[in-house]
């Protein structure tokens, strides 16, 4: 996963936090053994706040296990 723009400490922490879970969540229940956690390229705002960090995450995971798995949420 690559960060575009300025992203506050708690959004970066977040976005790592939300790829390793997602590559322990598919592992684990053994749905892809092909996801790769430095494929992804993720957008966001730039006027985004340290409060956005933690809520962000499942928002995040949802979507990128959606992507992993071809099914919408």
């Amino acid at each position: 996963m690559t960060f575009t723009g300025r992203l506050g400490e708690v959004m970066k922490e977040s976005l790592e936090v939300v790829k390793v879970a997602v590559f322990n969540y598919l592992k684990e229940k053994n749905i892809s053994k092909s996801f790769d956690k430095e494929a992804y390229h993720l957008h966001v705002p730039m006027g985004s706040t340290p409060k956005d960090g933690p809520s962000a995450g499942i928002s995040l995971f949802a979507a990128l296990v959606s992507i992993v798995m071809n099914k919408p949420l």
